[in-house]
């Protein structure tokens, strides 16, 4: 069964539904009161690990204050208002869910919470909540696309999906099979969960900056393209580094601002955009192909589920793309008709040199899958 968390009632008292027998009925029962002392905005909240999916996970100090500014952020991403049922299958342990627990405390919402997440189940669950909002992190959204078409896809009752990694083909497919309209976000945890977040509704954009952050593109190339940089505007909006890792700490935070290894633009009404991770990206022939973008080609096969771009040693030259791919249930597809397909929709040193089909993939908590492990 799924759990429901809610905001403040009318009298000010935290109201929460929970289910029968649970533990949180001796913890509400109990008469036990809290002695320690109030913490502040700079005290430690919690050791948050990145996902660790091109490189080692590293430990983010996150303080009261910035989960605060994630509850803020969340608010404003999601256009969550009074009544609203918030559908969470993030684990609490990473930033995406631990941020859902501040929300209730900001405006009277409901969570409702699932195990984990499921893409045969999703409607099923999301209609069982009464859920009005979902969230979505990497490919979450193209995951549900492949599921087959249903009568519920229209008549679940969801106002918006909101997250992260929704490329601008899967954008328009999602909301006009679901009617459901798509708030991007971009962010980390190291800069408070979410830093930027597009309301408007411009196609294939991550938005504009929260008002505490800023956001600015170092070394653009001929396409504007730089990495993306993000500073604090209000005092304790960025992380003050990785547990036990100077380096680490020391290569990100840099003159004041957050050095976030991703790659990215920015258009003339200051609209952001994300091109994928520097580091996720393969040299070919003297060109840097980003993995991300060739990822998001090839999961738009109506045949493929998900995929994984790396770069594997080239026999001539620097590096070649090695495409790992999960095919949709019972999908029969050739690796020689996939590599034709895409022959026709990306350019010639984006072209997969070598292909593996793979039942599933390593993943992260949070649905990301884990490259590291595939090389």
């Amino acid at each position: 069964a799924a759990v429901k968390a809610s905001g403040a009632n009318s009298a000010g008292a935290a109201v929460i539904t929970h289910v029968p027998r649970g533990e949180l009925v001796s913890i509400l029962g109990s008469a036990k009161t809290f002695d320690a002392s109030a913490r502040t905005g700079a005290d430690l909240f919690a050791l948050m690990y990145t996902s660790g999916t091109t490189g080692p996970p590293k430990g983010v100090m996150i303080t009261h204050r910035m989960m605060c500014f994630a509850g803020e952020g969340v608010r404003h991403g999601s256009c969550a208002q009074a009544g609203d049922v918030m559908f969470l299958w993030e684990p609490l342990c990473h930033i995406g869910g631990a941020q859902m627990l501040i929300l209730p405390q900001l405006e009277r919402v409901h969570l409702a919470m699932v195990p984990r997440f499921s893409a045969s189940r999703f409607w099923t669950e999301v209609a069982e909540t009464g859920a009005t909002h979902i969230h979505y992190l990497g490919g979450i959204l193209q995951m549900l696309l492949k599921q087959p078409p249903a009568p519920g896809d229209k008549t679940h009752g969801v106002r918006a999906a909101w997250g992260g990694g929704c490329p601008a083909e899967t954008w328009v497919q999602f909301e006009e099979r679901f009617a459901i309209p798509i708030r991007e976000c971009y962010g980390m945890s190291e800069a408070s969960s979410l830093t930027s977040s597009n309301v408007t509704g411009v196609v294939g954009s991550v938005g504009q900056p929260m008002e505490w952050l800023s956001v600015s593109i170092a070394n653009p190339d001929e396409a504007g393209r730089g990495e993306i940089l993000v500073r604090e505007r209000q005092p304790g909006a960025l992380f003050a580094g990785y547990f036990n890792n100077p380096d680490a700490t020391e290569k990100a935070l840099q003159n004041g601002a957050l050095h976030t290894g991703d790659l990215g633009s920015m258009d003339s009404e200051g609209n952001l955009y994300f091109h994928g991770r520097i580091n996720d990206s393969i040299r070919v022939k003297g060109e840097l192909v980003s993995a991300w973008e060739v990822e998001s080609v090839a999961t738009s096969h109506p045949d493929v589920e998900e995929c994984a771009a790396i770069g594997v040693e080239a026999d001539v030259g620097e590096q070649e793309i090695k495409l790992f791919v999960k095919l949709q249930q019972g999908a029969q597809v050739s690796v020689a008709a996939l590599a034709e397909w895409l022959q026709t929709r990306l350019a010639p040193h984006q072209q997969p040199a070598l292909y593996a089909l793979v039942d599933d993939f390593p993943r992260t908590p949070s649905q990301r899958i884990i490259k590291g492990q595939l090389r």
